[in-house]
């Protein structure tokens, strides 16, 4: 499964110094595991964590302060944020795992409304264009991969080829270099790619040098055609990065 931000009391802040840069430790107030970060700003960011965490910060990440969620009425048993995505400072998605559905706000955490529960297993993969159109990627739980795509405020299934390629793969990172070519790495079950070059209708397997027992941690295009992807080596557990100088289409 996809492998969380830092645990336990700390989280990392790139602060800027005249001409240098150094890090500095940023207590987060809390022993909970973070597991998704999302700066809409420079000054307000979201960070996602278990047992429905959401801190949020207004001064670039100094501080962080939980929102209240005591009041919210989940869809299902599970309370574990899993991936936060936010397109401004206000409106923002968030996943619960392992299996229901996305969150939205418009209000900036204040209150939160249930997006979606398309039937999805571990939903790692959020990715926008705008507040009416994106991709949730997940698993069919042990099925194979799903994307699902949410087009005009619609969310429905998209079709993979061929699909179930990898019983154990989880769609957990999207990355787009433009409205049509897009690329969705699998942790998992590691061994493909997903890409498509229609805006996500279709999404085509494309397989890489690594194994069903790799996890794909993140995919970026670089321009057109270089795409860089990293990944954690299932045998063992170090780290590793794919180049692909074609656009995704081999690595």
């Amino acid at each position: 499964m996809k492998k969380s931000i830092s645990t336990l009391l700390t989280i990392f802040l790139l602060a800027s110094q005249s001409d240098s840069q150094t890090w500095n430790i940023v207590p987060s107030g809390t022993n909970k595991t973070l597991n998704s970060v999302s700066f809409p700003s420079a000054s307000v960011g979201y960070i996602a964590g278990d047992d429905s965490l959401i801190l949020k910060t207004m001064d670039g990440g100094l501080t962080w302060n939980p929102l209240d969620m005591s009041n919210f009425s989940f869809p299902g048993p599970e309370t574990d944020f899993l991936q936060i995505k936010f397109l401004t400072e206000n409106v923002g998605y968030i996943s619960v795992g392992p299996y229901y559905g996305i969150l939205k706000t418009i209000d900036g955490g204040v209150n939160w409304s249930v997006e979606n529960s398309i039937y999805a297993c571990f939903n790692h993969g959020l990715y926008f264009f705008d507040e009416n159109s994106g991709f949730l990627g997940g698993s069919g739980c042990f099925s194979g991969d799903i994307i699902n795509k949410l087009s005009n405020g619609t969310w429905e299934e998209t079709n993979i080829t061929p699909q179930f390629i990898q019983g154990y793969g989880m769609i957990n990172n999207f990355d787009f270099w433009d409205d049509s070519l897009g690329l969705a790495a699998s942790g998992g079950g590691g061994a493909y790619f997903f890409r498509t070059t229609n805006g996500g209708v279709i999404w085509d397997t494309i397989p890489n040098t690594l194994t069903v027992n790799d996890e794909m941690t993140s995919v970026l295009f670089v321009d057109s055609s270089r795409v860089l992807a990293t990944y954690l080596h299932g045998q063992n557990g170090g780290f590793g990065v794919l180049i692909s100088m074609d656009g995704g289409l081999t690595w």
